[in-house]
């Protein structure tokens, strides 16, 4: 438990500088799941398996904030919060690499993701998953979010899942209810 308490107090706000190093972060964290999907850049480029600075800096440039958690000089974890629209903030290319993994590194990012969304006021905090991505969902599930719908999109090879869970005091599962698995 006392090393979830210090990983939370380790998530810093990601300077725009960062973005390169970022996105290097978010592609090696997805790049299990393109693998395994079948994912590449001709039938899915949008994926964050391929995230670039480029796609990172577009993110920052509509507003979207990037926390991160360092490891050695490193981010070895970070997740986009996005504005909120109509009081619900998107979480945005979540991403805990390997090594950081099963260490409550997601569940710190999502909770730090948490508290931006009630500085600005919103009421929800949303994520978007691949929906065959079953042991995603129930983390998130462990974390109190619940799932909404499932939609096809035409430029995805896949069904996506959106979940949504309340933001604020007590909105977010405590980590007594689940064994994280992030």
């Amino acid at each position: 438990m006392p090393e979830r308490a210090l990983l939370r107090q380790r998530v810093r706000l990601a300077q725009s500088d960062e973005a390169a190093r970022l996105a290097e972060l978010v592609a090696a964290a997805f790049a299990e799941v393109a693998a395994r999907l079948g994912l590449t850049r001709e039938n899915c480029p949008s994926h964050p398996s391929f995230a670039d600075e480029a796609a990172i800096r577009r993110s920052l440039s509509y507003g979207t904030v990037f926390l991160r958690i360092p490891e050695d000089g490193a981010p070895s974890g970070c997740v986009g919060v996005r504005r909120p629209k109509d009081g619900i903030c998107a979480l945005e290319k979540l991403a805990v690499l390997p090594a950081a993994r099963r260490h409550g590194t997601g569940r710190a990012l999502v909770e730090a993701a948490a508290m931006v969304a009630v500085d600005w006021r919103a009421t929800e905090l949303e994520a978007s998953i691949i929906a065959s991505e079953h042991d995603l969902a129930r983390w998130y599930d462990g974390l109190g979010f619940v799932p909404l719908r499932t939609a096809r999109f035409p430029q995805l090879p896949f069904e996506v899942m959106v979940l949504r869970t309340g933001v604020g005091l007590g909105s977010l599962k405590p980590d007594s209810t689940y064994r994280e698995s992030d």
